[in-house]
């Protein structure tokens, strides 16, 4: 997959937009075990340009993650040697579990902090993770 800031892409259903340092996700329906590599390609593509990576997630329409999904996302991650932050908002409470489920099975695996919060707006998802950039970057450069 070929990266350019600015450009939007679909993963299955979901849409996916490039920022100059991070990436926005729409979710829309169930993430497949089939999609979840083109999303660790989002996060691989900026680990490397960057250190770090940052991802706001809209989750009002997300449907379900497998069980497949769930552990192939946590062993991609697993391939990650920097520090992340991931906003998430609209998420119902059956998608805030799953994710938090993920989210711990990969911070078992990985041994760089990687963030995961939950937010009823936007606005609020991407104030906090501005607030988490300068933290990202410093802690980018013990992992690089």
């Amino acid at each position: 997959m070929v990266i350019t800031v600015g450009q939007a892409i679909a993963i299955g259903s979901h849409r996916v937009v490039f920022e100059p340092d991070l990436y926005a996700i729409t979710f829309i329906g169930d993430l497949t075990v089939e999609q979840v590599p083109d999303f660790a390609a989002c996060n691989k593509y900026y680990a490397k340009s960057q250190g770090y990576v940052m991802c706001v997630a809209d989750a009002t329409k997300v449907g379900t993650m497998t069980p497949e999904s769930r552990r192939l996302s946590a062993e991609l991650s697993r391939e990650l040697g920097c520090p992340g932050a991931t906003a998430i908002y609209g998420a119902s409470l059956l998608a805030r579990t799953l994710s938090v489920l993920v989210t711990q099975a990969i911070a078992m695996i990985r041994k760089v902090p990687s963030v995961v919060a939950f937010f009823k707006t936007e606005a609020e998802a991407r104030d906090w993770l501005m607030a988490q950039r300068p933290k990202l970057i410093a802690l980018s450069h013990r992992y690089r």
